[in-house]
């Protein structure tokens, strides 16, 4: 309120300068508009340590407070007894800030309020996934204190972080040290947030007022003027009436219905609100401005006229704006029957400064007094304007080798490279030593204040080159580390999530000068193709995978980026270092060194950082064969490994609860659907088999050959064990065995049985720390494929997706909700959440097996990246259940490999990063033929433009091809007709199913797995809910009263209602034949 009421102020202040006043006028409205908001920084400055807690936890009792006392600039309630976590109020702070700075006046005189100001831009920069109360001050529409995700929020920050991103806050007299930093990539997840949900508001409110400050003055926050235009249609015709605009649907706020002895409304009570909701002229202030902003004067005459009447006069001949006006009580029932047919009156509160202040500025500019580029001198208004449909961006890439034998070899594959040392003068840096040097940025030892939070530094900000001390340094980017999770590992999954950063680059590059991206090739990306001095050499196999083939694609896509010049569209440069820097976009780190408080001395050595992790033969604790091109897995020996893991490893636990971490194979996807709770309790209980580990084999080939194949082969060379997962008294025979095991599945279970017993800080004797011993099979894991094994360790050691939160983000902010977990755990999160809460969420809800928490992660981050790109994938789809979409995944492999779910579940572990998104593809698509390119594959074209690819599964039966034809997207297809044959050596089998055999029982399962519903289905069931008592399906009853008082048709909340009507049906298919019965019932009904 302080911020816009002091508008008028300074926009009179503009005015008075451009007539050259001598009176003083303009000096003293100048510094009375310095002053107001002088006092609004001393009074936030006071709670510097609310922004210190705030930035590292966004949590509700760490936000800055909303209100002050007028007089002192104290606080004037609790912590708890306000929503103060309103994030547009900051931010509409700081834009205003940079404009008035931008226009010459000086409101920030010391360094100590700079890096305040700067810590503030790190208090509101993750608003994209930080729920708030919004600029209502109420959050969710119940009015019950929830806090949600505003949109007018969102781009309230959007706003401030572009404004205030470069600006000096000395103005014209200062350096270095008192300009703002933003990163960009920050902004750009703003960005995409706000323009995936507008025009919807929040999950409560489709739309929302407030939403005309974001497309017009002051913020100017949407790029797309088709978007903006939409959603001032959207406001105009849901909220617009005679007296100005309501602020959102069944707003209750001073309408003559409402009670006004309560803060909460009651569940039901919104409906009375309907129809008689209070209109703000405040709403026409803004449209009046943003017409001229627009040169739309047609706009801005319909608007005074409507805003003429309305006006109230004041005894000093003022023309005064009230708050609002509101439906006196006698004509609440005439206003409901006609809407817009009755007088209404102003409330109390007249002016309201806020509203009076827009009019004042929005006659200042139409009287000809003041020009929009007076207060608008960072030029936003043209931002809709100046729109580039096609974003000519040419990305440099620099391709470095490891090493300079790698450079060689694959200079002989027609590949040229740099190696470190041919990079210099210029420093290569992993992207954690921009991180660690960013972290002086706004640090203030007098203010407590520690500077930018340890954040991941994002693709723009890496694809810039920085100059420090006359030393440039060029920095890797974030995507390819592989050392926080295991994704990037997969080659095939690196290419694409290389594709999608590219086409990132391309959508959202601003800065000048042309992004440089720095590409690591190492020995572990392409080893088993540069092993091979012969380039036609015929490749190894290992776990029935192509392995040379899989890093030859890598290869070749890196060389067809050098030779086309273009990626899905995008323009590509590809040659040295030194040849870019010209043409390359470089920023200045001065501003780091010259921070006074900053306690570093070399900062060259910062910045240089450490290297990637690179694995050390002769600090190896544990010996693993089958890592070199030498000792590959034997095919048939690792065919058997998920056969002989389910028949040898079987893990138990001395607790009753079916979701307790019992076993890291025995998956609770393998559950029957028609099993009870309790009866999987006491199946649970009884289940008391062991891990059965044996001794390796003294002979090379048992050693070479990974898992042994069967039970009598290990027995006759070594010592059976027994293990119980918690049970600690086999520990020194596992370490005793750890300690000569030579196979990677032996090493990992027995580290999970130790874990299990002696927790993750435990000292293994004559070895080391069982956190590095984990680290040691995880990276080698990663280096053999082995998927399962992968996955089993990043769950024992907690590894999280660096992007999990965004991605979570991007499914929520598009009003689909994530579950994660199953049964009694399943847990619901419907807001985003920090990094370190969601990790607690993930592994504290999905401990049944091991290796879940990562797989979640996986699917999270996958269906993040596919509602970015292919939003219709998830038409129909309410709730993201994830325990379900797993159970979706496994049945597609049971039913086209014809095996059963444990082996489904085996099969569905042991699938790549790359292969197990392509199948999540194929499940989202429900294609209801399987294409085929081969008997050992299944097809996974990609979603939207990506090149179709494949996924492998392993069987150990041989396939014969009968009949195949060319699919509709030029891929080879198979529609039926396959005859399974017994194979000497093994391979690959295709259960033989006729076109339209099972197709209906399979989209049933596929839909109910996913949730899926006809469209309209929402509306439909509260229309028939609104004609009868209720609905119950079994045991769970959905009854009218209250529900269809309190919940309009199109609601979010009513949909998750009828959501939870189904929850105890764990048949997909046949929750799918309730929905379709509804459906049915319902058409009967109308």
């Amino acid at each position: 309120d302080n911020v816009y009421s002091i508008l008028a102020v300074w926009g009179l202040a503009l005015a008075y300068r451009r007539i050259d006043d001598d009176e003083g006028k303009a000096y003293e409205l100048e510094h009375a508009t310095i002053k107001c908001m002088r006092g609004l920084l001393s009074s936030m400055i006071r709670q510097a340590d609310k922004v210190e807690l705030f930035k590292n936890t966004q949590a509700l009792e760490h936000a800055l407070h909303a209100k002050y006392s007028t007089t002192t600039g104290a606080t004037v309630v609790g912590d708890r007894e306000w929503g103060h976590l309103q994030i547009d109020a900051t931010s509409i702070f700081i834009l205003i800030l940079a404009q008035m700075t931008a226009s010459g006046l000086h409101i920030i005189y010391t360094l100590d309020e700079v890096h305040f100001i700067q810590n503030l831009v790190f208090y509101i920069e993750r608003a994209y996934r930080t729920p708030d109360y919004g600029v209502w001050e109420r959050g969710n529409k119940m009015n019950h204190g929830q806090p949600e995700l505003n949109c007018s929020s969102i781009g309230m920050v959007v706003a401030a972080l572009q404004a205030i991103n470069g600006i000096n806050l000395f103005g014209s007299r200062g350096g270095p040290l008192s300009v703002i930093h933003v990163l960009p990539d920050e902004i750009t997840r703003n960005v995409t947030t706000l323009h995936s949900a507008l025009p919807r508001e929040s999950a409560s409110k489709e739309v929302d007022g407030a939403l005309l400050a974001v497309i017009s003055f002051p913020a100017f926050a949407v790029s797309d003027p088709k978007l903006v235009e939409r959603t001032r249609l959207e406001v105009i015709k849901k909220l617009g009436g005679r007296y100005g605009c309501k602020r959102f649907l069944r707003d209750g706020h001073q309408t003559e219905v409402e009670d006004p002895s309560r803060l909460h409304y009651e569940p039901n009570e919104l409906k009375i609100f309907e129809g008689v909701e209070s209109e703000w002229p405040l709403f026409f202030a803004y449209l009046i401005l943003e017409g001229l902003f627009r040169g739309d004067m047609e706009q801005v005459e319909h608007y005074r006229a409507m805003m003429e009447p309305i006006l109230i006069d004041s005894s000093q001949n003022m023309r005064l704006v009230p708050e609002l006006f509101i439906v006196p009580l006698a004509s609440i029932d005439a206003e409901r029957a006609n809407p817009g047919s009755q007088e209404r009156v102003p409330n109390a509160n007249v002016p309201l400064v806020w509203a009076q202040s827009l009019y004042i500025l929005g006659n200042l500019i139409y009287d000809g007094l003041l020009s929009v580029a007076d207060i608008d001198p960072l030029n936003r208004r043209l931002i809709p304007n100046t729109l580039r449909q096609e974003l000519d961006t040419v990305v440099q890439l620099v391709f470095l080798s490891e090493t300079a034998e790698l450079q060689s070899k694959l200079r002989m594959y027609g590949l040229e490279t740099q190696t470190l040392a041919n990079c210099e003068p210029i420093t290569i840096s992993p992207p954690s030593a921009l991180r660690d040097a960013m972290q002086v940025l706004g640090e203030n030892q007098k203010l407590k204040l520690s500077g930018r939070p340890k954040r991941p530094m994002g693709t723009l900000s890496t694809c810039k080159i920085y100059r420090c001390q006359g030393q440039l340094y060029a920095f890797l980017p974030h995507f390819m580390n592989s050392e926080e999770f295991y994704l990037v590992s997969d080659n095939d999954y690196l290419v694409s999530l290389f594709e999608q950063e590219l086409a990132f680059i391309k959508n959202h590059w601003y800065s000048n000068g042309r992004p440089t991206m720095v590409v690591m090739l190492t020995n572990e990306m392409l080893s088993d193709v540069v092993r091979a001095t012969n380039p036609t050499q015929a490749p190894t196999q290992r776990n029935g995978l192509n392995v040379s083939n899989n890093k030859q694609k890598l290869l070749n896509f890196m060389m067809s980026l050098r030779s086309s010049g273009v990626c899905n569209g995008v323009r590509i440069r590809v040659g040295r270092l030194s040849e870019m820097i010209n043409t390359a976009c470089i920023e200045s780190l001065d501003f780091l060194v010259d921070t006074q408080n900053a306690d570093y001395e070399n900062w060259q050595e910062i910045l240089r950082g450490q290297g990637p992790l690179q694995t050390d033969e002769s600090s190896q604790h544990l010996v693993i064969k089958g890592v070199s091109g030498s000792n590959q897995f034997d095919k048939d020996t690792n065919h058997a490994s998920a056969k002989h893991r389910r028949m040898l490893r079987k893990f138990s636990t001395n607790s009753d609860s079916p979701i307790q971490a019992r076993n890291a194979l025995s998956s609770p996807y393998t559950a029957q659907f028609d099993e009870s709770d309790d009866s999987k309790i006491a199946h649970s209980a009884a289940a008391t088999d062991s891990i059965k580990t044996s001794a390796p084999a003294m002979s090379s080939d048992t050693a070479q050959n990974g898992p042994l194949k069967n039970t009598s082969t290990n027995t006759a060379t070594g010592e059976l064990l027994s293990l119980t997962l918690g049970n600690p008294s086999q520990v020194e025979a596992a370490v005793a065995l750890l300690r000569i095991s030579a196979n990677l599945y032996d090493q990992a279970d027995l580290l999970h049985y130790i874990y299990s017993c002696k927790g993750i800080d435990y000292q293994v004797p004559g070895l080391c720390s069982l956190p590095t011993l984990l680290e040691e099979v995880y990276v080698k894991a990663m280096h053999m494929k082995q998927w399962s094994v992968v996955r089993q360790i990043a769950g024992l050691l907690h590894k999280t997706v660096s992007s999990l939160t965004s991605n979570l983000s991007d499914l929520l902010v598009r009003q689909k909700p994530v579950t994660v977990g199953f049964g009694a755990l399943e847990y619901f999160i419907n807001e985003p959440k920090n990094p370190s809460a969601l990790a607690d969420i993930i592994y504290t809800h999905c401990s049944s097996d091991i290796r879940e928490a990562p797989l979640i992660q996986e699917i999270v981050t996958y269906l993040g990246s596919f509602i970015r790109g292919s939003p219709h994938l998830f038409d129909g789809i309410m709730r993201i259940r994830t325990h379900f979409f797993v159970i979706a995944m496994r049945e597609e492999i049971s039913r086209i490999q014809g095996c059963d779910e444990e082996e489904a579940v085996e099969m569905l572990m042991q699938l790549s990063p790359f292969e197990m998104k392509s199948l999540m593809d194929q499940v989202l698509t429900a294609r209801d033929k399987v294409n085929l390119l081969s008997s050992d594959y299944i097809p996974t074209p990609m979603a939207g433009d990506m090149p179709s690819r494949v996924v492998h599964v392993d069987t150990n039966e041989a396939v014969k091809q009968k009949k195949t034809q060319k699919g509709s997207e030029g891929a080879l297809s198979t529609f039926c007709a396959l005859e399974k044959v017994e194979a000497d050596e093994g391979g690959s089998s295709m259960a033989c199913i006729p076109e339209t055999f099972g197709k209906w029982l399979r989209r049933r399962k596929n839909d109910g797995a996913l949730n899926r519903v006809p469209k309209d289905f929402y509306p439909k069931v509260w229309r028939l809910l609104n004609k009868t008592n209720g609905l119950a399906i079994g045991k769970s009853l959905l009854p009218r009263d209250p529900v269809v008082g309190e919940m309009t048709p199109e609601e979010l909340n009513f949909a998750l209602r009828v959501e939870a009507l189904y929850d105890h049906i764990r048949d997909p298919a046949e929750r799918q034949i309730a929905v379709e019965l509804i459906v049915v019932i319902a058409r009967i009904e109308e």
